[in-house]
């Protein structure tokens, strides 16, 4: 807590406060749409960003709502939740929202408890820049899964995720990218993740759906070619998430289906979204890929890579 934020509590300024708050947040409320204005309480936006300030506010008096509750684990608060408080938004994010957004296990092993439903929607989950505009668009439709798999970065996210599986969360839903829990885990390496979903049954070689095209041009680079039925294998390939293949492969990832267009994850991996990846393409060559398969436009992976610019990888995969 900085000294501006202390003094604004000394004084009992809570509009300074939240000024304050919201200030420190303009950055990151920009990196998932949010502006800089909100109409959640000084209490949630400390709760979801200041952490002591919050537990300040509560010392002096302030009221507990579920929200705040949830994003800083009070569980004694949520045992006491009313099922109508489980359906609120605070700015579109259910309680469990809150939870999920700060990693709160505690939190949602304490909502579940208390009959929240593990399948409950969420219009949004706090991870994308482009979510309002698809809830907006009418595509904002996801579960507490898909939130706790994109947050997978936090120490909790895969105890989180046996959580919400063993109370019912469904571990193939489709979320609007067209990506199952797996897919949007492998998007990121999130292992601990991964290796969780993998042993809650999820399908190694899992297909994604075919993604909305208010959604696609929202979310996907501008050089990339919409396709649906690719794997978390084709989908960490065409993210570059190295670590992500080898644990998919080591799980029994089958190294040659196709997606809608015909490609394997060696032409993902051969051409991939961000910056060329040697490594990966390395290891599913390893694991058996065909260099000479093409896809639907007739072009192998290193005829990709050669278009990219990936001499690296043109090598790699010979003439």
């Amino acid at each position: 807590m900085d000294i501006q934020t202390r003094r604004a509590l000394e004084t009992g300024d809570l509009r300074d406060l939240r000024t304050l708050l919201l200030a420190r947040a303009v950055k990151s409320r920009a990196q998932i749409g949010l502006g800089p204005e909100s109409k959640l309480t000084t209490l949630q936006l400390a709760a979801l960003h200041d952490e002591e300030a919050a537990n300040a506010l509560l010392d002096r008096g302030v009221e507990c709502d579920l929200h705040s509750a949830c994003a800083l684990g009070k569980t004694k608060r949520i045992k006491a939740a009313t099922q109508a408080e489980l359906d609120v938004l605070a700015e579109w994010l259910t309680p469990m929202g809150f939870a999920l957004v700060c990693a709160r296990l505690d939190a949602v092993r304490a909502l579940l408890k208390v009959g929240d439903d593990p399948n409950r929607p969420l219009p949004r989950i706090g991870f994308f820049v482009w979510e309002l505009e698809a809830m907006t668009s009418g595509h904002g439709l996801w579960l507490p899964i898909h939130s706790a798999c994109v947050h997978g970065y936090a120490e909790q996210a895969h105890r989180i995720v046996d959580t919400l599986i063993g109370a019912g969360g469904r571990v193939d839903s489709p979320s609007p990218l067209g990506a199952q829990p797996i897919h949007l885990a492998a998007i990121y390496g999130w292992l601990p993740v991964l290796s969780t979903l993998l042993d809650n049954g999820a399908d190694v070689d899992a297909r994604t759906r075919p993604t909305a095209q208010a959604i696609w041009q929202l979310s996907a680079p501008a050089k990339a070619r919409p396709a649906d039925r690719q794997t978390p294998l084709m989908v960490a390939a065409q993210e570059g998430a190295s670590a992500a293949g080898r644990l998919l492969l080591e799980r029994g990832a089958t190294v040659g289906l196709r997606d809608s267009s015909g490609a394997t994850a060696l032409h993902a991996a051969a051409s991939p979204w961000w910056s060329e990846n040697t490594e990966f393409v390395a290891l599913l060559l390893e694991a058996g890929a065909d260099p000479a398969a093409r896809n639907t436009r007739d072009r192998t992976p290193r005829d990709l890579a050669m278009a990219a610019g990936h001499s690296a990888t043109a090598e790699l995969l010979g003439q």
